[in-house]
């Protein structure tokens, strides 16, 4: 007996940290578990909230990253545009500086013609010979352009330098508030993770507690709150054939993808989709018990559902749904409504309604991914 608890509270544990692969478990004769010893449906909702639990701390995580990342670009884009403003607003005052101590040259300039001012500065009153001064005349009237020319970029330059600081400004004031919203929502975020931690931890213990508690009690089964009583579609789900042998194909649609080396990558499964714009049905591809229900970033609404057929086990798995009728825990047999075939995860570029649907084939503790199209029947067939 010491030997089949030490045995599964390994299983359970490598359950708990595995958390991307749904939890599967040994047979009858190889782990005497908490499926045979107490209530199925009690166990798998727990392991389904808390698998939906880790979901979301990973969410979390990931968003409190990317948040804290724009943080810290806000804090140095500020920390640039208050330099800028610095620079700028010393630039403007220096120019400011040039153009009032000139100001008398420049409107001198501005009012007098070239021929008169050279006139002035020929014949004014000076101890330079009068030849010598037609040579600096000349200089002195180039060196009133160049003046006349600096004036006025200095005048623009002034003018776009106002215009840059009036923006800036406000722009470092919708910066400001806009950083402390992300502030804000980071310690929110803190908070909420915090919660959730504490919940995920407690939820550990409790499936860690109940691993190890072998009273067989028929515990009420709590209705999943995470699923909807999406009922549309059952009356459809009489349309799709149900195949005699052990597994029967999960929906209506078109095969668009299939088990195998696809895209650059190994496809494991098989991408159903339909085009049309009405409920599309899913049903349980054989008779089996559901050990997820849940909802995923990748996968969207996701069911998983372990069967044992001519005593070897198999998990199913429907992702992308758009709805879900089942929760963790529920018996289902082959053909039965499980829900709607959806658009919800990553989908990538496929605007059709799809569902994606593998099969695993269960050794012990050893999972292995098999074609769905060696176990599964064309719609045709």
């Amino acid at each position: 007996m010491k030997k089949h608890i030490a045995f599964f509270t390994g299983v359970i544990i490598l359950n708990i940290f595995n958390i991307n692969t749904p939890s599967v478990f040994a047979t009858e004769t190889d782990a005497p578990s908490l499926i045979q010893s107490t209530d199925k449906g009690e166990f798998y909702q727990l392991e389904n909230k808390y698998d939906s639990l880790v979901e979301q701390l990973e969410a979390l995580e990931t968003s409190i990253k990317q948040n804290k990342a724009e943080y810290k670009k806000m804090e140095e884009n500020i920390s640039k545009l208050q330099d800028k403003i610095s620079k700028t607003q010393h630039e403007t005052k220096e120019l400011q500086s040039f153009i009032h101590r000139q100001k008398k040259r420049f409107e001198y300039i501005d009012q007098h013609s070239i021929f008169r001012r050279y006139l002035s500065y020929l014949f004014q009153s000076s101890d330079e010979k009068f030849y010598k001064r037609i040579k600096q005349g000349i200089q002195q009237i180039k060196s009133d352009r160049q003046f006349f020319k600096e004036y006025k970029i200095a005048q623009e330059k002034i003018s776009k330098n106002m215009n840059f600081l009036s923006q800036a400004k406000y722009s470092l004031e919708s910066s400001k508030v806009e950083l402390q919203g992300i502030n804000e929502l980071l310690e929110e975020q803190y908070e909420t993770k915090k919660n959730l931690s504490n919940e995920h931890n407690q939820l550990k213990q409790q499936i860690q507690s109940q691993s190890l508690t072998n009273k067989g009690s028929k515990a009420k089964k709590k209705k999943d709150l995470s699923i909807g009583d999406y009922d549309f579609a059952r009356n459809k789900a009489s349309d799709i054939p149900i195949h005699k042998g052990a597994f029967t194909f999960p929906t209506i649609g078109t095969i668009s993808s299939s088990y195998g080396y696809r895209n650059g990558k190994w496809e494991y499964g098989l991408t159903i989709q339909n085009k049309s714009n009405e409920a599309i049905p899913v049903v349980a591809a054989a008779d089996g018990i559901v050990t997820h229900s849940l909802f995923s970033n990748k996968w969207g609404n996701v069911i998983y559902i372990l069967h044992k057929i001519d005593k070897v086990e198999f998990e199913t798995m429907y992702a992308h749904l758009n709805t879900r009728v089942v929760q963790a825990g529920d018996k289902v047999s082959k053909g039965d409504y499980l829900g709607t075939m959806g658009k919800t995860g990553d989908i990538g570029s496929s605007k059709s309604k799809i569902l994606y649907f593998d099969i695993k084939k269960i050794n012990g503790n050893t999972i292995e991914n098999v074609n769905p199209l060696f176990y599964i029947p064309l719609q045709n067939q």
